[in-house]
């Protein structure tokens, strides 16, 4: 039973108004929803910028942010400690097997993860420029690799294991907008490079 005590524990009084939105169409409170993802992808492919002034998308944009943090940290965990190993490993176990191992599989991880991102809207993945350096980065750590096993020359080597870091720094840096205040910086050190 819900005693005044109770209530007043739960429900405590606070200065900021509470504020309801009703819109005119069906939100899929679901994530992960079909009906989500294709509004998803309908603000992403809207040529009016003016659009996302309104509370209303502001709103939505806000709720999937929300919602798809804990998704974005998950991956940024993952790809930092490939970084951080394959840094490692470019320093102090270079052609060992063990962890070439271990690279391989987090390759294959990520392969998997932009095929999946590109199978999902083919058209809108290939337009952007980025998801073609984190195949050629995924590549081109596959064809190390493979030259590695194969007994492929050490200066050779390091010149592709050098470009494929260089690269997976980048990709790094887009990484760093699973922290909000890391987002402007990010977008700062961006545009220094261009």
């Amino acid at each position: 039973m819900l005693t005044k005590a109770r209530r007043d524990k739960l429900m405590k009084k606070g200065t900021n108004p509470v504020s309801v939105v009703a819109l005119r169409f069906k939100i899929h409170r679901n994530f992960d929803s079909k009906e989500n993802f294709d509004l998803i992808i309908a603000m992403y492919t809207c040529k009016n910028p003016n659009v996302f002034q309104t509370k209303c998308l502001q709103l939505i944009i806000d709720y999937n942010w929300r919602l798809s943090q804990k998704y974005i940290w998950t991956i940024s965990i993952l790809f930092y400690t490939f970084l951080t190993l394959l840094s490692i490993y470019s320093q102090l176990w270079f052609q060992n097997l063990a962890a070439e191992i271990v690279l391989f599989g987090f390759n294959t991880f990520f392969l998997l993860y932009e095929l999946i991102q590109a199978s999902s809207r083919a058209k809108i993945y290939f337009a952007q420029l980025w998801n073609y350096f984190d195949l050629g980065r995924i590549l081109l750590l596959y064809a190390f690799l493979i030259d590695s096993w194969s007994g492929g020359e050490q200066y050779e080597l390091m010149g592709i294991l050098s470009f494929v870091i260089f690269l997976s720094y980048l990709k790094a840096l887009s990484y760093l907008r699973a922290i909000n205040k890391m987002s402007n910086f990010s977008i700062i050190v961006v545009i220094s490079l261009r």
